[in-house]
């Protein structure tokens, strides 16, 4: 067990379940220390995690690997492509994919209607609150 899991209050019942099964995330974010712990806690707790420090590089990523993706944490604002736009090129290729929306700055629920998301998250967050997100996300219906 890593430093970050150990980190993460042992015990709790809600992280108890939040083990995952080799699900693959991606993850894009231009924040390398954000995609770096968020990789090692997910790897951690059994996810199998693909990076993107923009939305151009996760596009990419996302087409190579549309089939084994079960979810995508997508930060809305970046450089070269934001979040919203690469969100919607996943639905192009893949209409059912779950996307949990992730903003430091301003309003996550300021989307609009063609950038469904499963859960929004307000930087910063305990990464507990992530993992407790993931699996919910991940035993729910895609957003519609």
């Amino acid at each position: 067990v890593s430093e970050l899991a150990a980190e993460v209050p042992a015990g709790q019942p809600a992280l108890v379940n939040a083990r995952g099964n080799g699900e693959h995330v991606l993850v894009v974010d231009d924040e390398e220390f954000f995609c770096n712990v968020t990789r090692r806690l997910l790897e951690d707790f059994g996810y199998v995690v693909h990076v993107a420090a923009d939305g151009a590089e996760a596009v990419r990523i996302f087409k190579r690997h549309s089939a084994e993706i079960a979810v995508a944490v997508v930060d809305l604002d970046m450089p070269v492509m934001d979040g919203c736009t690469a969100m919607r090129a996943f639905r192009a290729v893949n209409p059912q994919i779950r996307i949990i929306a992730v903003s430091g700055s301003g309003d996550v629920v300021a989307l609009t209607a063609g950038d469904r998301t499963d859960l929004q998250l307000k930087k910063p967050y305990p990464m507990g609150t992530l993992l407790q997100g993931l699996r919910q996300v991940l035993a729910g219906p895609a957003a519609a």
